[in-house]
């Protein structure tokens, strides 16, 4: 039997169990299981996620009796595993639906840790954590996701099990979601990071004659090139994610404005600890060398030029300008509604913040920290050999499109889909929602050679399976309005 490099379940039903997602039955492997297991007859994810493990090939020979242990090779006794899901945020404009298609769910993490404690007997530090936007409410996100529950339900087995916030600030905002200031995350310290230095192999060194120009929403201007140089380039990577053993990624699959997509390689951004190491664009527009804006527009220019001076006077004055300004724009330009609700129902024919398909920049500090997550050794030195084990298992049960990453429009697209790969993964991801991968340099320039390879198949050798043929699992997800040619044609798939 093939051992496939990407398998993608289709499941029945777009729904999620509830907390804390048991198993739709007891399989042979949890006879003798370290706690007692209990069920749920209609949780289809717990058994997508175990038949998704088998069809890669994770002891394949014991599977269907009390022996099949597929972390068997993968994870050890005494090991550390980290669990990186999609925790951008914690709260979505389409309420708690919203939520569903824009932050992983833990009905696809609790199979993955159940089988890392058969394969270990418990003897394992398991940590869940990512590093979601700045201003990002943890308290939503560990409420909204179900991973609060999960959680404390291991904890009351006796597991040894972390949930952490990798963040090193938050942003704060107001009561209307203005920014008013920067904190220190109080749960860390500057030790539990480490710089990594990727130096002149970091995919910005081609482009790195406008690297006074790089920027982020949220961010100082000019603060970001500091941190990038044709010498050395540097991200904050947490201490745990460099100590693991096994790094297992839990992506979920939807639209991003500036990337096309967000799934198995963008959501490592979320194991950089300092927001600002992070080009996301570059000022100014696609005439000039720069990708914030496809064409001029004096009225966007000075829009945005404004409100990056006003966030960062760190004056009274400045915080209370901006909140009547936005309460003014909200109520007789965006009629009521948020800017979020506004660019979804409506998205802007001039986009900002490098948000469309001409973005050269986000996408190569993405490869850059998949480079890290696996050729970084504990310490932080780049290696000529992979440091950590790796596997990717993505929910695609809600997925988004549209206006992601943060207003994303929900799609049941239900599936469950991994892989041993990050680009194979991306590549797959991109076959479902009906996008040519050939127009997303995030995927496409992931498999070109490079001294620290992420990928080591061609195209044409990737084996993707699926339990339904391709037509099944296809679906032409809306892309973001500033990626409007990502289709495939029936002459380029």
């Amino acid at each position: 039997m093939i051992n496939y490099d990407v398998w993608i379940e289709k499941i029945k039903k777009a729904a999620y169990p509830a907390a804390p997602f048991h198993p739709d039955e007891i399989y042979p492997e949890f006879s003798d299981f370290c706690y007692q297991m209990k069920m749920d007859k209609g949780n289809e994810i717990y058994k997508s996620v175990r038949e998704v493990l088998y069809r890669l090939g994770y002891d394949r020979e014991h599977f269907g009796t009390g022996a099949w242990n597929p972390f068997r090779t993968l994870v050890t006794p005494g090991n550390s595993v980290v669990i990186k899901p999609n925790f951008v945020r914690g709260t979505h404009i389409w309420g708690e639906r919203g939520v569903k298609a824009m932050i992983t769910n833990m009905a696809v993490v609790r199979p993955i840790v159940d089988y890392v404690l058969l394969a270990t007997a418990g003897n394992v530090k398991i940590i869940i954590g990512d590093a979601p936007i700045a201003n990002a409410k943890w308290d939503d996100i560990v409420v909204n996701s179900g991973v609060q529950e999960l959680v404390q339900f291991y904890e009351a087995m006796g597991v040894s099990i972390s949930l952490i916030d990798f963040r090193k600030e938050w942003a704060l905002l107001n009561q209307d979601q203005v920014y008013k200031k920067k904190i220190l995350n109080p749960e860390r310290c500057e030790e539990d990071y480490i710089e990594v230095d990727i130096k002149n192999d970091s995919m910005l060194c081609e482009i790195m004659e406008s690297n006074g120009r790089f920027e982020m929403g949220g961010v100082k201007s000019g603060t970001i090139k500091k941190y990038h140089t044709i010498e050395s380039n540097t991200y904050l990577i947490p201490r745990e994610v460099l100590e693991a053993d096994v790094f297992i990624n839990v992506p979920k699959m939807k639209t991003h404005r500036m990337a096309g997509l967000t799934c198995a390689m963008k959501n490592l951004i979320g194991i950089n600890g300092e927001k600002e190491r992070i080009a996301h664009y570059r000022r100014g527009v696609k005439s000039k060398n720069c990708d914030e804006f496809e064409k001029f527009s004096l009225v966007v220019f000075w829009r945005e030029r404004i409100w990056m001076k006003l966030k960062y006077i760190e004056k009274p004055w400045s915080h209370k300008l901006m909140t009547w300004g936005k309460r003014i724009v909200q109520k007789y330009v965006w009629k009521g509604k948020t800017f979020e609700e506004t660019y979804a129902l409506k998205p802007p024919k001039l986009y900002r913040e490098g948000g469309w398909r001409g973005n050269d920049t986000l996408w190569r500090c993405a490869v850059d920290i998949n480079r890290i997550l696996l050729y970084a050794d504990r310490t932080g030195k780049m290696q000529p050999a992979k440091q950590r084990k790796y596997l990717c298992i993505v929910d695609g049960v809600i997925a988004g499109e549209g206006e992601g990453p943060l207003a994303n429009t929900p799609k049941e697209a239900r599936v469950v889909f991994g892989g041993t790969n990050p680009v194979m993964v991306d590549y797959a991801a991109a076959s479902i929602m009906n996008f040519d991968y050939r127009l997303m340099p995030m995927i496409w320039a992931s498999m070109e050679p490079h001294k620290y390879p992420l990928i080591d198949k061609k195209v044409s050798d990737i084996q993707v399976g699926s339990n339904v043929p391709e037509e099944e699992y296809t679906q032409d997800f809306v892309p973001t309005s500033g990626w409007t040619i990502l289709y495939r044609s029936k002459n380029n798939c």
